[in-house]
């Protein structure tokens, strides 16, 4: 698992990626945020998405993305 390395890093990554964590969080209860809603949120691009995995700010389980509560 990586980890960020100062503030900073974590508060820009939280910044650029706050669409996806908005709606995330709108659905936090309903368990339904499908990796491919947040994959079109993210204009297709994997590697945002893995950024955030490899961080821990989500998790992935199954098909959906979950805001990892830790």
């Amino acid at each position: 698992m990586n980890t960020f390395s100062n503030i900073k890093e974590l508060i820009t990554a939280l910044h650029k990626e706050q669409k996806l964590l908005i709606e995330m969080f709108k659905k936090r209860k309903d368990l339904s945020y499908k990796y491919e809603m947040a994959l079109e949120l993210l204009e297709h691009d994997e590697s945002r998405i893995e950024y955030l995995l490899s961080r821990s700010v989500i998790r992935d389980n199954g098909s959906f993305l979950e805001i990892d509560d830790n």
